[in-house]
């Protein structure tokens, strides 16, 4: 083999890995989503249970948010159905703060939860992709309740 050849071969080879490296970050990226949506689904899911034990006891339909715009464990788990749900999130999805139990995103961020008393739903927000809620095209939000 020739000094030409290898320098090509090596330059195929390169091309080759940038291609499977781009792909990569890719199918992360798109995994990240799928778990942030799928947390989103659950987390929905349970302020549904609460709201539906809670509209009977009480005015308010949702938990408020804590420390600001934060949607707690304990906050929700008071119902049991809405605490069964939330025992199904992979515990990726969860990070420990303080004595309670906050939700994440796939990227290790904390959703912001928002709901204040006379609000239709609540809303929860994942900076998504670039981690950063001002770029809001890639915000994740949730739907459905």
């Amino acid at each position: 083999m020739t000094l030409i050849e290898i320098l090509v071969s090596m330059a195929v080879i390169a091309v080759l890995l940038a291609g499977l490296f781009a792909v990569s970050s890719y199918i992360e990226t798109q995994i990240k989503i799928r778990r942030t949506q799928t947390t989103m689904n659950l987390l929905v899911a349970a302020l549904d249970a609460y709201r539906l034990h809670q509209s009977y006891d009480t005015k308010q339909k949702f938990p408020l948010p804590v420390d600001g715009n934060d949607l707690s464990y304990n906050s929700l788990a008071v119902e049991p159905e809405a605490k069964n749900l939330l025992d199904q999130l992979n515990r990726k999805a969860m990070k420990k703060k303080d004595e309670d139990v906050r939700f994440i995103d796939g990227w290790g961020n904390e959703f912001i939860y928002q709901y204040a008393p006379g609000d239709n739903a609540p809303v929860i927000i994942s900076a998504g992709p670039d981690q950063k809620f001002a770029t809001t095209q890639d915000n994740i939000v949730s739907k459905g309740l």
